[in-house]
């Protein structure tokens, strides 16, 4: 039962993208996502939570995020990110 909670609570939706990544989290996701830029990491959560619909985070973080990186992001980190994603637009 306490796993199932859990389970539950890492699906659950969110608001804010911001209250849902924990610390390790965020200096995992500026250093590998974001070059290590943290006002690049704080603008794209503001872009990301006034959008309307999953596409257009999709689109931007293809077009913002990921085209901009110098050297591509292990899967680990961009599966985590997408899910957060996901979860912000259940």
């Amino acid at each position: 039962p306490i796993r199932a909670l859990a389970d539950q609570l890492e699906q659950a939706p969110v608001a804010d993208l911001r209250k849902a990544i924990a610390l390790s989290q965020k200096f995992w996701f500026v250093a590998e996502l974001f070059g290590g830029d943290r006002k690049r990491y704080e603008d794209a959560l503001d872009a990301l939570n006034a959008m309307a619909t999953r596409e257009q985070a999709r689109a931007y973080m293809a077009d913002e995020v990921l085209a901009k990186l110098d050297k591509t992001p292990g899967e680990e980190v961009v599966h985590s990110f997408t899910e957060l994603l996901q979860r912000r637009f259940a």
